[in-house]
């Protein structure tokens, strides 16, 4: 038995998970050796189960990932998935050791108030059970998380955001696990609540608790959390800034409109010209990435450029002022895709004068959010020299950006198979020979580290440059491979992509054989995503993402963007339709 949450749940993230895991170490044999894939899932999860001290380090410590969640709408679950995966992996290998023969039963009281990351773990779990493990999750629920919710309201901050946030993630574990359901008694939507100890003391250390939650990916939390912070916090720049984290959390569950009205209530209480105009910047980001409106989104970073001509505060004002230039190339970019080949490398020019304006305003401040900043525009930067069909000149620039932090401790594990990643693409756009090396040394890299997510990504890239090179073997090997990662992760998506590029592959070699058994393979995994499509195979392989995804839908439980802004402004211009609603499922976002 998984203990659930107590009568007032504050939802701290993984407690289920923490418990789950403690039970489960307590009644192995003592014999049991954890590998150090182990120890790093649960040292994530708590240093205590390993019988080390101190606390989960604070998600907020992640510099990269915190901005990329606070200052732009972004989820960035990649590192969070490489642990949950890891966890996952261990509570699997756990329950059938500790079962042997027999089926397990894992029983979850008030199932119905379990953190939102807790249910990650479980989900994934579940995904990761192959057909002979015999163990099950039971989830006792004291009310009917099921149950229908009221719209959310105008004023964000309420408690029907937590409703809704709550009765979004249950349909999507309904969806996911197919489970029975059994009601004794009709039952409402219980939901969690906050005790009176759960936030500090203080305005600034409030609105860090409530960051925290929000980078976590605790949106039930943060909800929670905002809405006590926000009864006694004073009108204007404070209460502003926690009405903008409410706008964070309503985007990434999908609540786009209540995003866009608590970024506008935010508006309504912040007097500060700089947090006004970030605020309009989150706002014009918000409808560029999700709503895919350019005229309403370039609006909005042009209400914030004019909100800095009343700043008096010139190092902050420069700050804004560079990433509202930033959105609003996005937006230049976005309408230059839809132009002719001639206009279109005019306006892409004129895109690239302005991602060089807003780095001239960003070369000041060595702090992290001015380095972030830099950062993202320099990648921006490259992106457009990609756009631009310079790939040369794209790799020369991504050298000299990022070629200095390769081999440093501090960056070496996470950024160098995206950096050898991107650069081999863009080798192998630009005709070099040295694609695959760049390539396979990503994959190595990526292996390293036990990110099974994106050697995957990166397997494919390998698989498929090859097959672009005429290196048939190879290529069916590294697609053979790929296919097997895809379906350990349970990606029908990838599994799918891997077996378009192996038919191809097949095809092309007068592998007749290998084509059919691909063919059949799909159908005797019995995935309903996969059964289906034998016949309905793309006529060719989609070529790879021009960069690494930066969140996992795998185990994320929040809706994915309808569009894949990077694949999008790099792709055939051709032959890809305009951005809206029916457009291919995506797995990451735009740069900015």
């Amino acid at each position: 038995m998984a203990d659930g949450a107590g009568k007032v749940s504050e939802l701290p993230s993984f407690d289920v998970a923490v418990r789950l895991s403690r039970t489960l170490l307590e009644s192995l044999p003592a014999h049991t050796e954890l590998t150090d894939q182990d120890r790093e899932g649960l040292r994530f999860l708590d240093p205590g189960l390993l019988g080390e001290s101190g606390a989960r380090p604070s998600a907020l410590d992640a510099h990269a990932v915190t901005y990329a969640i606070v200052r732009r709408i972004s989820r960035e679950s990649l590192q969070s998935a490489i642990k949950i995966d890891l966890v996952a992996m261990f509570l699997a290998k756990a329950l059938r050791a500790f079962a042997g023969d027999r089926a397990v039963t894992i029983v979850v009281p008030k199932f119905d108030l379990v953190d939102r990351p807790s249910l990650r773990v479980l989900n994934r779990l579940l995904w990761l059970a192959d057909r002979n493990d015999r163990f099950r999750v039971v989830g006792l629920c004291s009310g009917d998380p099921l149950a229908p919710s009221a719209e959310i309201g105008s004023e964000p901050g309420t408690a029907n955001r937590l409703t809704r946030s709550r009765q979004r993630l249950f349909e999507r574990l309904r969806l996911e696990w197919k489970p029975k359901v059994i009601g004794l008694t009709p039952a409402g939507l219980i939901l969690p609540v906050a005790g009176g100890a759960a936030l500090p003391d203080g305005d600034a250390r409030r609105m860090d608790t409530v960051a925290e939650a929000l980078v976590e990916h605790n949106y039930d939390r943060a909800y929670m959390l905002a809405e006590i912070a926000l009864r006694d916090a004073r009108p204007g720049d404070t209460k502003a800034d926690l009405l903008r984290l409410v706008g964070l959390c309503d985007a990434n569950i999908g609540e786009v409109d209540s995003g866009v009205e608590s970024l506008q209530a935010a508006l309504r209480e912040a007097h500060r010209p700089e947090l006004r105009a970030h605020l309009h910047y989150l706002a014009g980001l918000l409808i560029t990435k999700r709503r895919y409106d350019l005229d309403a989104a370039d609006e909005q970073y042009r209400f914030g450029l004019a909100e800095l001509e009343a700043s008096e505060d010139e190092t902050d004002a420069r700050f804004e002022r560079a990433w509202l230039l930033n959105g609003r190339a996005l937006v230049a970019s976005l309408r230059a895709r839809r132009l002719a080949p001639e206009e279109r490398e005019e306006r892409l020019h004129e895109v690239m004068r302005q991602e060089v304006a807003a780095f001239q305003l960003a070369t000041r401040g060595s702090d992290p959010r001015h380095v972030y900043l830099r950062h993202n525009l320099l990648a921006n930067t490259a992106f457009v020299l990609e756009m631009l069909g310079q790939f040369d000149e794209a790799i020369r620039f991504w050298h000299r950006a990022f070629g200095q932090f390769l081999g440093k401790s501090g960056h070496a594990g996470a950024f160098e198979p995206i950096y050898r990643y991107r650069v081999g693409v863009l080798e192998w756009k630009a005709g070099r020979q040295e694609a695959l090396p760049s390539l396979r040394e990503a994959l190595h890299l990526a292996t390293l580290r036990h990110d099974r997510f994106q050697a995957e990504r990166i397997r494919y890239a390998v698989g498929y440059v090859c097959l672009d090179l005429g290196l048939i073997e190879e290529a069916v090997g590294h697609l053979r491979a790929g296919l097997s990662q895809a379906w350990e992760l349970r990606d029908p998506l990838a599994c799918i992509q891997h077996a378009t590029a192996l038919c191809t592959a097949a095809q092309r070699s007068g592998k007749t054989r290998l084509d059919r058994a691909v063919r059949r393979w799909l159908r005797l995994t019995g995935h309903h995503a996969l059964a289906e499509v034998d016949g309905e195979l793309e006529p060719a392989p989609a070529p790879p993402a021009p960069k690494l995804p930066a969140y996992i839908p795998g185990i994320d439980l929040e809706p994915t963007p309808n569009i894949n802004l990077n694949v999008y402004l790099v792709g055939n211009h051709d032959a890809i339709a305009e951005p809206g609603p029916a457009s291919a499922v995506s797995s990451g976002a735009a740069a900015r």
